[in-house]
């Protein structure tokens, strides 16, 4: 609802016929003598006094950190200087202060082990390649003609071979011409590497030679004598 407007009927009513009284004080005329003071030169201000002699500073106490040490009097009596007290800001290492606690016993028992051998120890597991040799094929060949695959063959004959105890000891690998890598089985016999940095001091470079040659010398002739006798025992 929209608010009414007020209504002035009398000129009275406004307030505007009143006068205002404010509170400023009336002012009087300028006074002619005030004017000529105004316009005379200003009086020179009087020049400062010399400053009064500073005082002599007193002598203050030094800092704490640069004081003098105090120097112990010896006693009269001894002749020897007083032992100073020991500092209560000095502290023992923590690692004295523990080798001086005595262990808690706790009741229980310390682990014991037995010693063990270097040798045989973290055996270094390498990637051996048997070889067939090339006049094994033919015979392979009439085997899988027969119905023995050849994996089958040569898994047989190396089950049959003898365990390979592997000794320092270097030795040249069978001199006879290989068949092809389709020939090939594959095994990952574990050796010290004390027993493979011994087999390797006796070839020349053998520190660059590949670990899987030095030790094939040993494998070879008992793989080669296995194959021939299972290959053998399958064709009567």
């Amino acid at each position: 609802m929209a608010r009414e407007r007020m209504k002035i009927t009398r000129p009275d009513q406004t307030g505007f016929g009143k006068s205002v009284q404010t509170g400023r004080p009336k002012l009087d005329a300028i006074n002619p003598e005030a004017i000529k003071a105004f316009k005379q030169p200003a009086a020179k201000a009087p020049e400062p006094s010399p400053p009064a002699t500073e005082p002599p500073k007193a002598d203050l106490p030094p800092a704490p950190e640069t004081a003098p040490v105090q120097q112990h009097m010896a006693d009269g009596a001894t002749g020897k200087a007083p032992t100073p007290a020991p500092s209560s800001l000095s502290v023992k290492p923590e690692t004295e202060r523990k080798r001086r606690e005595k262990p808690v016993d706790s009741g229980l028992a310390e682990l014991v082990l037995p010693p063990r051998t270097q040798a045989g120890r973290n055996p270094v597991r390498i990637s051996l390649r048997l070889r067939v040799l090339a006049r094994h094929v033919p015979l392979l060949e009439e085997l899988e003609s027969q119905g023995f695959p050849r994996e089958t063959v040569l898994r047989t004959a190396f089950n049959r071979m003898p365990k390979v105890n592997f000794e320092p000891r270097y030795v040249p690998q069978v001199q006879e011409v290989s068949a092809g890598n389709e020939w090939i089985w594959r095994f990952g016999p574990g050796v010290s590497p004390e027993v493979l940095s011994q087999i390797a001091a006796q070839v020349r470079d053998g520190d660059k030679a590949p670990r899987s040659a030095l030790l094939l010398g040993q494998v070879e002739p008992g793989w080669f004598a296995s194959l021939d006798e299972t290959i053998e025992r399958l064709l009567k």
